[in-house]
């Protein structure tokens, strides 16, 4: 008898179906849920290895004793995993017929031996070089199974066989390296965070200078270094200074990849623009906070609204920004020789406003201001287009403070003791009478 393609074709698919029909009979006690994660995500294409599964899925976790596991989807959906990677990759396994493991942990303890079992093209593509010479290495894992190749012999919780938690989780978000003499043996591992600069002094994060690598700034190295024994020390004897810039290196690179996701667009901006990554810095419109003082500079002409504190030393930082929640104008430099006077492009205070230098102009500002702070030693040469203010407080009482107010509603005004003091001697000066005497206590 001659058979088409086409009827083995038809064959084919009813032996397939019969084994989903089989298996979804036999094994009842198994939710339909459960069954149709077994179905969807078996890799085979002919559901070879649907009757096992359903069986040990019946007997171990639908059992009286543990059937609140009975309905578990992530274990489903790992044991699916698992599945798949068995299927790629048969020549890793002792047992190559699935029908052979005898349980869910039997089957599990073997997977993870075989993802341990690395072939010299799956090493290269699951780690970096990063440095080598005759004598040292530098190695980055991108796995588990690369991390406890490379990290042999040592009692790094990253290279621990049984357990993979520890080297994940370090790996989202850290810089894990690996530094191996090949002549004798020793291996010490650095953790950097990412975000974080690997080498030099503590930095703020904007700082177009914060990876910088210097040959006195090393002892600063603000991670974790780990030797074979798991005794942690901060020395880098025995590594050469290349050596060291490599490590810089690929952490800075690791850092990029890692700062074009993340969520915090504020965090964002400031650290591609201190990795120098300025073509692809984000356009932000509204930002929680700025910092002119900690060197982060003109704010980006996108960032229209700072929600929070926006501290400002010099005149060009104001940028494009309209709304801010508190503004603190202040100064720097020896004597405080260098602050700002001028405030030409913010237009609403929606908090506060705190004033640390001499003769500011308040020029853009319109409207309501809720609470405005005048500290010791400060003045306001113009008020711009304020018209009113909740409360005035101020600690200095510069010459014709007094007139310079009188056409804005304020609805509490409090000086403090000096500059009480200040205005009283101001006023007595207009007092005609030939003694004035202003005592504590009247008697």
């Amino acid at each position: 008898m001659n058979f088409s393609l086409k009827d083995l074709i038809k064959e084919n698919l009813k032996l397939f179906e019969g084994r989903r029909e089989d298996a979804q009979a036999k094994y009842t006690d198994v939710p339909e849920r459960i069954f149709n994660i077994f179905v969807e995500e078996d890799p085979s294409g002919n559901y070879k290895y649907l009757d096992w599964i359903m069986k040990i899925w019946q007997q171990e976790m639908c059992s009286y004793s543990s059937s609140y596991r009975c309905g578990n989807v992530s274990v489903a959906e790992n044991m699916m995993s698992n599945i798949s990677y068995f299927n790629e990759n048969p020549h890793k396994y002792e047992i190559k017929d699935i029908n052979d493991f005898t349980s869910f942990i039997h089957f599990t303890n073997s997977t993870k031996e075989a993802k341990l079992k690395l072939t010299k093209g799956e090493l290269k593509k699951q780690a970096t070089k990063h440095y080598e010479t005759g004598r040292y290495l530098i190695i980055e894992p991108h796995s588990h199974a690369s991390s406890c190749f490379y990290g042999s012999g040592t009692q790094w919780c990253t290279t621990s066989r049984d357990f993979s938690d520890h080297f994940n989780n370090y790996y989202k978000t850290n810089s894990l390296l690996y530094f191996i003499n090949k002549k004798t043996g020793k291996k010490r591992a650095f953790l950097t965070q990412l975000g974080r600069p690997m080498f030099g002094p503590t930095r703020w994060p904007d700082d177009l200078n914060w990876l910088y690598v210097g040959d006195k700034e090393y002892a600063n190295y603000g991670g974790q270094i780990f030797t074979e024994t798991d005794n942690m020390g901060r020395s880098f004897r025995g590594i050469p200074m290349d050596a060291r810039e490599a490590m810089q290196e690929a952490h800075k690179e690791k850092t990029k990849k890692w700062v074009k996701n993340l969520d915090d667009e504020e965090r964002k901006y400031k650290l591609m623009k201190g990795l120098g990554m300025n073509d692809e810095l984000p356009q932000v419109t509204v930002i929680n906070s700025w910092n002119d003082a900690n060197g982060s500079n003109r704010v980006p002409d996108t960032i229209v609204e700072i929600t929070n504190s926006f501290v400002v030393v010099d005149n060009d930082s104001f940028g494009n920004v309209k709304i801010v929640g508190d503004l603190h104008l202040g100064c720097v430099g020896a004597g405080l020789s260098h602050c700002v006077n001028k405030v030409d492009s913010v237009q609403t205070i929606n908090d506060s406003l705190t004033i640390m230098g001499p003769d500011v102009d308040l020029g853009s500002l319109t409207g309501h201001i809720p609470l405005i702070k005048i500290k010791s030693d400060a003045s306001i040469s113009r008020w711009g287009g304020i018209t009113s203010v909740g409360e005035l407080q101020t600690s200095s009482m510069y010459e014709n403070f007094m007139e310079s107010i009188k056409d804005i509603s304020i609805d509490n005004l409090i000086f403090s003791q000096e500059a009480s003091e200040k205005l009283i001697k101001q006023w007595i000066k207009k007092i005609p009478a030939k003694n004035v005497e202003v005592r504590r206590w009247m008697g």
